[in-house]
């Protein structure tokens, strides 16, 4: 949860963002990578890497961990951008949001 009056954000021209979080006792920062469409391709607070096809709608959600990837959830979408279908390699709470 985001405690500062307003997110610190510094861009640069490799597409890619540092965002500012207070943990309770300073300032902790995570990374984030965009594409150069401006969609998120790498979630630094949950690890989570994102892919986008070119309607930029959201095609996968997959993790790394110890050299591993795993696909998380997979998105298929119709022309008109209506979402075809949807594949989630674990059962989520549905509080949870990958996104």
């Amino acid at each position: 949860m985001n405690k500062l009056a307003s997110p610190l954000i510094y861009t640069n021209p490799s597409h890619s963002a540092i965002t500012g979080e207070y943990n309770g006792s300073g300032v902790t920062y995570t990374a984030f990578a965009y594409d150069a469409n401006g969609n998120t391709t790498h979630d630094g607070r949950t690890g989570h890497d994102l892919s986008w096809n070119m309607l930029n709608l959201i095609s996968g959600v997959s993790a790394t961990s110890g050299g591993s990837t795993t696909q998380l959830a997979s998105y298929n979408w119709f022309a008109d951008g209506s979402k075809n279908s949807e594949l989630c390699a674990r059962k989520l709470s549905p509080a949870t949001s990958l996104l």
